[in-house]
């Protein structure tokens, strides 16, 4: 507990006194991150408008938060430009990501972020959204590092 009220008044007194150049920016990317820790996961939903599976990837997505982290925001990423594609390292909708990390356990980065379908390889075979049970996983690691008690 210490340690966050340390880092916000850190970053109160980084956002009234202007330090050197590049220090501050540093120490504030440091700060916003420990800050938005504490808070809660960071998740985000990449899609593209021609995905005929990004729905049903939100409305899984939707119950598990409610389930497991109620009151969580999802960023929802519509990468149907593509260069907020690349911007994002988009490997196809839907992704979902739980604090910048695929929940697909098996991901390999493909490098091409051309806006298009995904396809999972899960215990039932080849599908369009991710397995629950790896959300499920993702969120409840991301909880756990944060302290949180997990249901």
């Amino acid at each position: 507990m210490w340690a966050v009220l340390w880092v916000q008044r850190l970053y109160v007194r980084l956002r009234l006194f202007e330090p050197p150049p590049g220090v501050g920016e540093r120490l504030v990317t440091v700060v916003r991150r420990t800050m938005a820790e504490q808070r809660g996961p960071r998740v985000e939903l990449l899609w593209f408008q021609d995905c005929p599976n990004h729905q049903a990837a939100r409305a899984m997505l939707g119950d598990l938060l409610s389930e497991l982290a109620p009151g969580t925001t999802v960023e929802d990423v519509d990468a149907s430009d593509p260069a907020v594609a690349e911007q994002n390292r988009f490997p196809g909708s839907p992704t979902i990501r739980i604090d910048g990390r695929d929940v697909d356990p098996s991901f390999r980065d493909p490098g091409d972020y051309t806006p298009r379908c995904r396809l999972y390889y899960t215990a039932e075979g080849l599908r369009g959204v991710p397995e629950r049970a790896w959300v499920v996983s993702a969120l409840r690691a991301s909880l756990e590092r944060r302290g949180h008690a997990v249901r």
